[in-house]
């Protein structure tokens, strides 16, 4: 797990690799989705894929939040001693305070309680996450599965030169 100790490089490779496998499982779904359904169905699976994608998305963002705040919360009041800088903090401000600015300009000792306050909350906002993560791996194993189709047959798309209408204009 990352700590105050982690090197900013370190924390972008790892977050590059999290984020290219996660682009690659998110539209990896998608197939899946379409081979569930019938042919006139494929539209609207692809619509309601892509919305319960996003809302999930927006979830994600305000579930860790909270879980952050929260956490935030308690440990401010327990960890930080200065009084003013504490005020500050509290009250779900613990993103707005998250800089180099911040920490430079704080007597050492209170900038270390800040830190030690910033990483246990982030470290428990991973520790759910890798949770939630192991469940729905747990989950994937019930997943019913589907063979994709070999052909597609469907009333929209373009048509084969055979089968347009004539288009031979007429002199009057």
């Amino acid at each position: 797990m990352f700590d105050q100790r982690t090197s900013i490089v370190a924390a972008v490779v790892v977050q590059c690799v999290w984020s290219l496998g996660l682009g690659q499982l998110m539209t990896s779904t998608l197939p899946g989705v379409q081979a569930s359904v019938d042919e006139k169905l494929r539209s609207p699976a692809t619509s309601t894929w892509g919305f319960f994608r996003e809302f999930g998305g927006v979830w994600r963002t305000a579930v860790t939040g909270a879980i952050f705040n929260s956490r935030f919360g308690s440990l401010v009041e327990r960890e930080v001693t200065d009084t003013g800088l504490r005020e500050e903090l509290s009250g779900g401000n613990g993103y707005s305070f998250a800089s180099a600015e911040l920490n430079l300009g704080l007597p050492e000792e209170t900038r270390q309680q800040v830190v030690r306050v910033f990483t246990e909350s982030l470290r428990l906002v991973f520790q759910i996450a890798i949770g939630l993560s192991g469940l729905c791996f747990l989950l994937s194993i019930l997943q019913k599965e589907y063979e994709l189709r070999k052909t597609h047959q469907s009333e929209y798309g373009l048509k084969r030169k055979a089968e347009r209408p004539s288009s031979k204009l007429t002199s009057v």
